[in-house]
């Protein structure tokens, strides 16, 4: 092996960096990669800026009723599609609230009522605050799935 001016074995392949400088070099790339790869996630991802939360009002069916608070991306989803899908009711209503619900999505804020109770043949209302003699109808399906993130059991028919 050839002998360098300092009396280092070093080898100098043609093009190539010297091979006592290569770890450096190596060290540097790995750095560069482990920057370079995506941090590891849950299984439950937040929804960014989004938050649902519920106030029990009142239990309805004859069920305890909690409060909760939903952050998780499918959760909040499942919120932001019953609220879009859901139909305009025509006349004034006359309904018990079971929850008062806000949903907050980058800073704006909106307020409504929301009963669902157990029946799961039954539609939910959604009436938006503070304009309460206007109400929205959700679908079986759509209510069926914010029943299941309650966890709801389904009430007995009376």
């Amino acid at each position: 092996m050839p002998l360098s001016q300092n009396g280092r074995c070093s080898i100098r392949l043609k093009g190539m960096v010297t091979v006592r400088k290569a770890p450096v070099y190596v060290l540097i790339f790995v750095l560069i990669l482990a920057g370079c790869t995506p941090k590891s996630t849950s299984t439950i991802e937040e929804s960014p800026n989004a938050v649902v939360t519920l106030h029990c009002v009142m239990e309805l069916d004859d069920l305890p009723c909690e409060d909760f608070e939903f952050t998780e991306r499918e959760a909040v989803e499942a919120f932001e599609q019953a609220i879009t899908n859901a139909q305009q009711e025509q006349g004034n209503m006359n309904y018990s609230a079971e929850y008062e619900m806000e949903w907050s999505k980058d800073g704006e804020t909106k307020s409504y009522h929301l009963s669902l109770g157990a029946m799961r043949e039954m539609r939910g209302l959604l009436v938006k605050m503070p304009d309460t003699s206007t109400g929205y109808s959700i679908s079986v399906e759509n209510s069926n799935k914010l029943r299941d993130l309650l966890g709801k059991p389904e009430a007995a028919n009376k």
